[in-house]
């Protein structure tokens, strides 16, 4: 089935891989709570353990105790996208036909009942790849901190595998795609060279296979608390200027730059070797600064970033122009 196919979505079966690492016990407990209480939906989870000691937790073993949950031991911590990717393989060497999707689910979040309801009938229409949802933001005791994640760190869907690339605005929590992303998000991910998370991988596997639609609802609890792995971005104190152009020393700043042009360009030649990049990618990331390939280059990216700015994605064409400082010094 070609990744572009809706029909995935239609056998309303979804496998979920959940990550957990030294988790709270009553987060967790919650989490697994939402997920087996899906509504019209057939769930079945993997369910992995990134280390010993989270494998060695009594508490949290009895809790994934049941027929529809299949645990996977990590001995050696693998990280985040570590931990989800080898959960990805694991559900397609279980399911590896075209009629399930599938979905990440971090330990500390907690799901609406109806969310993979509405993202399955979103995933079903035509050429859609990934649909994703909103999330709530709250405190440990239920405490409303935000009512739209996606509004909280102003996010943008991306259009195109362009934009998935430069900045992701994809949560693995709120996100569900169809078996031919999920194996190429597999491909990308295995020894991949980058620092990029897994719902960032998924993401750009998405767009290189078909299109991102967002259904504008709040269909997840992410839980801001002090265990967190990473937290919203306010909460984290690390606004997008200070992470990025808060540099006295321009060799830290081009250093800073040249690794965010290779995380991005490990995933391009990862899809060239895969047959899915666009040569106007090809010319941006891969060629070098070799001409005339240096002056095509020249011009997607500065298309690029006119054509984010004038539709409002300044973070995004800001980044192209940090990424053509990188490519025209790349060998």
């Amino acid at each position: 089935m070609d990744g572009r196919s809706g029909a995935a979505a239609t056998g309303k079966h979804v496998v979920i891989i959940a990550a957990f690492h030294e988790p709270d016990h009553d987060l967790a407990r919650r989490l697994i709570a939402s997920l087996l209480g899906q509504s019209e939906v057939a769930v079945n989870v993997v369910a992995v353990l990134d280390g010993a000691a989270t494998a060695s937790d009594t508490a949290l073993r009895a809790m994934l105790a049941g027929q529809r949950i299949i645990t996977m031991v990590l001995d050696e911590p693998q990280g985040v996208r570590g931990a989800f990717a080898a959960g990805l393989a694991r559900a397609l060497a279980l399911h590896p036909g075209d009629d399930a999707c599938f979905a990440y689910a971090d330990q500390d979040d907690i799901w609406q009942a109806d969310k993979l309801r509405h993202l399955l009938a979103a995933l079903g229409q035509d050429g859609v790849s990934l649909a994703h949802c909103d999330a709530r933001v709250i405190a440990r005791d239920g405490t409303l901190i935000a009512a739209s994640l996606h509004a909280f760190e102003h996010r943008q869907d991306p259009r195109d595998l362009l934009e998935a690339l430069l900045i992701n605005s994809i949560s693995g929590m709120t996100a569900l795609f169809t078996a031919p992303v999920a194996r190429l998000a597999v491909r990308l991910m295995t020894g991949l060279d980058s620092t990029l998370l897994h719902d960032h991988v998924t993401a750009a596997a998405a767009a290189a296979l078909g299109r991102i639609v967002s259904v504008d609802r709040p269909l997840v609890d992410y839980v801001q608390h002090e265990g967190n792995v990473l937290g919203a971005r306010e909460l984290r104190q690390r606004r997008f200027f200070e992470r990025s152009f808060r540099r006295s020393d321009i060799a830290a700043y081009r250093a800073t730059t040249q690794r965010i042009f290779d995380d991005r360009r490990a995933v391009i030649l990862a899809l060239q070797a895969a047959g899915l990049l666009p040569q106007r990618l090809a010319d941006m990331f891969v060629s070098g600064p070799r001409r005339p390939a240096a002056w095509r280059m020249i011009w997607h990216y500065d298309a690029a970033f006119f054509r984010m700015c004038l539709g409002g994605q300044v973070r995004r064409g800001m980044l192209c122009i940090r990424l053509l400082d990188a490519a025209l010094r790349h060998g």
